[in-house]
């Protein structure tokens, strides 16, 4: 199963930097190298000259995000840059026929894109908005990567990182809100940047809360997103993001949506982490059938330590050739199951002795409308049913649907 789904999305990747590739060297190309991102973070590297390309193999190296690759005409090599686990940004080379160097070095400051750095740039300064006197969009307009900005005060306003801006924080301090005017658009919205986060705010208005797109990547941490006009937070269109110690409540459509090959850490940041950072995802949906978490559309999800409760539908949807680990949370009473499994997808639970931090097993799944956990269309269940992952209580249906095949281990 992981074969195909990394084989899957190396694909998905290939066709777009072929034809990039084809354009940018038409007549005579060095070797392209291809390094991607599987569905289980792990990265792999591809080896292609005009008419054939190698097989994948591993790669050596651990990056928080999509790791970058640029042809240095000058030097005639591959130059990859990456964000490591802790916000750190490396440089390494391959030479003309894609034989790694193993020249890791670091690259303090820069972005990670070494043609478009520019020396002498000022990058890492701490910059400050007050709103609503100030404009938080022209703040992050004027922003070089590395850059901290500092919010107070309520912007009324509708924000959007575009791809050029890379590794930007913005801040409010546990006092900023950002509302979105403009019902046509999110209040946040991430289009292709990578490297952003968001934190300490108030966010409100809008068409949705915060909206990641077209590749982008992004931290969400410790905001209280609430009574936007539909969704608290889009993942979509193959970006990434990690969603931690937010509240995310009283929004008309669903808590968290990831849709479209993206994948997303929920509840915590890396499996390196002692504890988990969990979000409390409650009441939304409550008129229109939103649930708490859905994840479709061949999307990927961690989802753990997180309480989602009270929401119109489900508390958790994966659906759509999608998967999901869920461990540590509370899901209880919402109007539909507590987890739901669709067209062809499948869900890993926690166990009870694990062995890595993505084990832990779920504390409850309670008083739902129907079914602890309900399957349908080609679903599975996989993982451990245990006397920790209590699914039960929910309005006297089954703790798990009849028609979920199973792979479960139980005490």
């Amino acid at each position: 199963m992981r074969k195909k789904q990394v084989r899957l999305t190396m694909f998905m990747v290939l066709v777009g930097i072929l034809f990039t590739f084809g354009l940018s060297y038409a007549q005579t190309p060095p070797t392209l190298l291809v390094v991607v991102r599987a569905s289980d973070d792990s990265l792999w590297k591809m080896i292609c000259d005009e008419t054939a390309c190698s097989s994948f193999s591993s790669f050596p190296g651990l990056f928080r995000y999509q790791p970058t690759v640029t042809w240095d005409e000058t030097a005639q090599e591959w130059v990859l840059v990456g964000t490591a686990s802790n916000n750190t940004i490396w440089m390494s080379t391959f030479d003309k026929n894609g034989n790694f160097n193993n020249d890791w070095a670091p690259l303090p400051g820069l972005t990670p894109s070494p043609a478009g750095a520019s020396a002498g740039t000022p990058r890492g300064v701490t910059r400050t908005v007050n709103c609503p006197t100030q404009s938080l969009q022209a703040e992050i307009n004027a922003a070089n990567p590395g850059d901290v900005i500092n919010v107070t005060g309520t912007c009324n306003e509708n924000i959007t990182f575009l791809h050029e801006k890379q590794r930007i924080t913005i801040d409010g301090g546990n006092v900023a809100t950002i509302n979105g005017p403009s019902s046509s658009n999110s209040t946040v919205m991430v289009r292709g940047a990578n490297g952003i986060v968001i934190q300490n705010f108030t966010i409100t208005g809008g068409a949705r809360g915060i909206q990641l797109w077209r590749g982008a990547s992004a931290t969400i941490n410790h905001n209280t997103i609430q009574s936007t006009g539909g969704q608290g937070i889009v993942v979509g269109s193959s970006s990434h993001g990690v969603i931690k110690n937010n509240t995310i409540q009283n929004n008309p459509g669903t808590g968290i949506m990831v849709e479209e090959n993206s994948q997303v850490r929920i509840g915590f940041d890396t499996t390196s982490d002692s504890t988990s950072s969990p979000n409390t995802i409650q009441n939304n949906g409550q008129n229109n059938g939103g649930r708490g978490i859905l994840v479709w559309k061949g999307s990927t999800a961690w989802i753990v330590g997180n309480t989602i409760a009270s929401n119109g539908s489900d508390g958790i949807g994966v659906m759509r050739l999608s998967e999901a680990t869920i461990s540590s949370n509370t899901i209880n009473a919402n109007a539909g199951s507590g987890i739901y499994v669709s067209h062809n997808s499948g869900i890993t639970l926690g166990e009870d002795n694990p062995t890595n931090f993505l084990g832990y097993p779920n504390y409850t799944t309670s008083n739902n409308t129907e079914y602890g956990i309900r399957c349908s269309m080609g679903a599975y269940v996989r993982g451990h049913l245990g006397s920790s992952n209590q699914i039960n209580g929910n309005s006297g249906q089954q703790t798990i649907s009849s028609n979920c095949p199973q792979d479960l281990t139980t005490p």
